[in-house]
């Protein structure tokens, strides 16, 4: 089963909170936790910018593989949003400029199609 909703950033700076009520508001529509953010390349370059020129948000920003101190903070590259028990990986796809789409796929489908391993490890944001 797959649910999505489109939605868009109005504001770079709050792109967080923007997810976060959207992810909420995703869950009052359908009852189930969105865990998929599909996003264009520059909608995603924006995040990550936002996320290396403020403080608070770069605060937030963490390895993946548990290591506390990102090597370089200023190539903040992130690859998931985690709030609470909201936890949404973000995948590029063509959609317009500061729109995003968010997506429930509950992953029945029995795919045996391999997922390719990234050789570094990503960055993500809690919130």
């Amino acid at each position: 089963m797959i649910l999505q909703k489109k939605y868009q950033f109005d504001n770079w700076n709050d792109w967080d909170h923007t997810i976060n009520i959207s992810a909420t508001n995703f869950i009052k529509e359908f009852g189930f936790s969105p865990n998929i953010l599909l996003a264009n390349e520059y909608t995603y370059s924006q995040i990550d910018f936002i996320t290396t020129i403020n403080p608070e948000k770069k605060q937030n920003a963490k390895r993946i593989d548990g290591v506390k101190e990102l090597e370089d903070k200023n190539d903040i590259n992130l690859s998931v949003y985690i709030s609470g028990k909201i936890e949404i990986n973000f995948c590029i796809d063509n959609i317009e400029d500061k729109q995003f789409i968010l997506v429930y796929d509950d992953e029945s489908d029995n795919d045996t199609e391999e997922i390719p391993i990234e050789s570094s490890p990503k960055v993500l944001i809690n919130y």
